[in-house]
């Protein structure tokens, strides 16, 4: 029996409808990038996530390499990362000139080893300060640097588990799913 790694079917199915519509709503529009549908998808994030500001961009990758950008980081940086991740946090560390420091996990939750993240830090690792993707900053002093995020889909309002899992519709209107946005 062959059993597929993902099958989206039966969860597309479900909404295909929607999804149709707003794509040719889209189409109908012409409006393929920016424009009134990703800035009412940044108006809804910012608010499940209890921020001020909030950015869509073109894919994961982006994400990391703009915050990287945004926290300075550059040539004779050290970031500290964990190997168990998609290539792109490397990659994106490494296009800007910067080193990735890589820090193993924890077997029993797949997150940074707490115990081993002091010994990777060095006077070239980029700022003092401890800041997460769910927008929790860790400002005490002697704060470990580089820029951590949660779990995949990790964008729920601060410290509440059961609301990390979520996707904002082509439509504007979020709903609970499987995928997550970013």
């Amino acid at each position: 029996m062959n059993v597929p790694l993902l099958d989206l079917r039966a969860q597309y199915q479900s909404i295909r409808a929607e999804v149709m519509a707003a794509l040719q709503e889209v189409c109908d529009e012409q409006a393929f990038i920016l424009g009134a549908r990703v800035a009412d998808l940044e108006k809804d994030i910012q608010k499940y996530v209890g921020v001020s500001q909030a950015v869509g961009v073109a894919s994961g990758t982006d994400a990391i390499l703009l915050a990287l950008m945004a926290c300075g980081v550059g040539a004779g940086y050290e970031v500290v990362t964990v190997p168990y991740t998609f290539f792109a946090t490397a990659g994106s560390i490494s296009r800007l000139g910067a080193k990735p420091v890589f820090v193993d996990i924890k077997p029993d939750t797949y997150n940074m080893d707490p115990a081993l993240l002091e010994g990777a830090v060095s006077s070239r690792t980029k700022d003092r300060s401890k800041c997460f993707g769910r927008g929790a900053c860790d400002r005490r002093p002697g704060g470990v640097g580089g820029i951590a995020r949660g779990p995949q889909g990790g964008h729920g309002p601060r410290g509440d588990p059961r609301r990390t899992r979520r996707e904002i519709s082509a439509t504007g209107r979020s709903r609970d799913a499987a995928a997550s946005v970013l």
